[in-house]
């Protein structure tokens, strides 16, 4: 079911509140109102356990003003705040940010904002999609509380399967699955570990698509069992619609290392770059500013970006597709387009053929 979009108006609440909001790591200033941002999933599980709390989590996006709108509401408005921090953490995750794409990828979904509802026992009760009202978010953790369950999607998580228990089961057993993940570190202990390969057999079983099977390639890499290895990467990679293409890129290219494993992974093309972070500082708004981004090749083979996207048409990027060999640079000419006043933050993906092949290169400043 989809909602009705936001009225203007209330981006003024978002740009102030969101300033605020976009620094937190841990907890809001308030006490007892803790927000978490772009954390693993094992951690805001700890912090959620130690506060017998449950978790409202958000998967949202950098860059999306519709996904900030809750903490911007949260962050202005005190009698929201308290009704929503009684008994719940607020756990934002951004989709398109570097190591913290694992919610969207479990989701199997890009859209944001998705809102993940779970109950002090931190089960997942309720799944809701587009920017909700205060009411309706202070609604839904109700309704999660009394042991309600509900999914409200555009699609369904599970293919042909319209059934909320079902489809809330299985995104919980994936964040087991990643919370397992993250917990563990040490590779070695996978060896030994027959409940996670339980769990992605039984996840593969209601759904295969490109992530679960990457994760069961990596747990057999871990055991170097090369064979099962090999199996499940090519199975991952078989998946090539243009979802799992976009939503997976960086993890494709190191599941063609894998169903590949004769060849030799420091050898492959890497892109290099100083910073994934370009301040333009203030500019002039309706101005046109340039600025160049110098990329390297650190491995051992030629590199070929096959395209750059950017987040909007303000944002042009510039490049050419001639390789680049190994130890050598390229350089990418970005072109910005101030179009109103206020903070900008744009992203510019990098797609290659190197191991990291999408690189996220976020342009910000000032426009006045």
């Amino acid at each position: 079911m989809k909602t009705s979009s936001f009225p203007l108006q209330r981006f003024g609440r978002y740009l102030i509140g969101s300033i605020a909001i976009l620094m937190f790591a841990c907890s809001s200033s308030h006490t007892n109102q803790t927000s978490l941002n772009n954390v693993p999933f094992a951690f805001a599980v700890d912090k959620a356990t130690s506060l017998k709390k449950g978790i409202v989590m958000l998967s949202g996006e950098v860059g999306t003003t519709s996904s900030l709108f809750l903490e911007a509401d949260l962050s202005n408005d005190e009698s929201y705040a308290n009704k929503f921090y009684k008994e719940n953490i607020l756990v934002r995750i951004d989709g398109n940010a570097k190591g913290f794409e694992w919610l969207s990828q479990i989701l199997d979904n890009k859209k944001t904002p998705i809102v993940l509802y779970f109950d002090k026992h931190l089960k997942l009760g309720g799944i809701t999609e587009g920017p909700q009202t205060n009411t309706a978010i202070l609604a839904a953790i109700d309704s999660v509380n009394a042991g309600h369950q509900f999914i409200r999607l555009t699609d369904n998580l599970l293919p042909g399967n319209n059934n909320v228990a079902t489809q809330l089961s299985y995104v919980q057993q994936l964040l087991n699955i990643q919370k397992t993940w993250e917990a563990r570190g040490v590779i070695d202990k996978w060896e030994q570990d027959t409940n996670y390969e339980s769990s992605l057999l039984q996840s593969i079983s209601k759904h295969s698509y490109f992530y679960n099977n990457y994760l069961m390639a990596k747990m057999f890499a871990a055991r170097r069992d090369t064979v099962n290895m090999v199996r499940y990467a090519n199975t991952a990679l078989s998946f090539i619609d243009a979802h799992s293409v976009d939503l997976f890129a960086a993890l494709r290219m190191e599941m063609k290392l894998l169903a590949r494993p004769e060849r030799n992974i420091d050898n492959a093309p890497y892109l290099a770059v100083g910073s994934t972070s370009v301040d333009l500082g203030t500019v002039k708004s309706g101005s046109y500013t340039k600025t160049s981004i110098i990329f390297n090749n650190t491995g051992a083979e030629a590199l070929n970006i096959s395209t750059i996207t950017t987040g909007c048409s303000c944002t042009i990027a510039g490049f050419s597709k001639a390789p680049i060999p190994p130890g050598k640079t390229a350089k990418v000419d970005i072109t910005y387009h101030a179009t109103t006043p206020g903070t900008f933050s744009r992203a510019v993906i990098v797609y290659s053929n190197a191991i990291n092949a999408k690189l996220e290169i976020m342009i910000k400043g000032v426009a006045i």
